[in-house]
């Protein structure tokens, strides 16, 4: 159940400058996510997709918008191994703000590569 379910801790710093208050004012999303991911087929490719709730903290709010806001979001993506360690992956998802102004909110595509470490073997089926 471990090999296709997990749960993530994520972290994020958004750094925005509101220019009606001519003010610095960040969000730091903080909070977790569910995922699943498939068996990885014919050695190379797995999909994965989850989603999760997180709290929008702004250390220093302007005027307007709340300091603290609930926010959550989603993303589905895949992984394309190279080897039975290392992914390239691509991602596509969305997210609510977590900034009272807004600010953070909309669609991200992302990519990457992953590095697993430990006993790498098992990652793959070996039907």
């Amino acid at each position: 159940l471990g090999r296709y379910l997990g749960m993530r801790i994520r972290g994020m710093v958004v750094h925005h400058v509101d220019s009606a208050a001519d003010q610095y004012d960040p969000v730091i999303n903080v909070g977790g996510e569910l995922f699943g991911r498939s068996p990885v087929w014919w050695g190379v490719l797995r999909v994965y997709g989850g989603g999760g709730l997180w709290a929008g903290i702004r250390p220093k709010p302007t005027s307007s918008g709340a300091q603290y806001r609930l926010a959550g979001g989603g993303f589905v993506g895949f992984e394309a191994f190279a080897a039975p360690f290392m992914a390239f992956t691509f991602e596509v998802g969305g997210q609510a703000p977590g900034h009272g102004g807004g600010v953070d909110a909309g669609g991200s595509v992302m990519g990457g590569m992953m590095f697993y470490f430990g006993r790498n073997e098992t990652r793959f089926d070996r039907r």
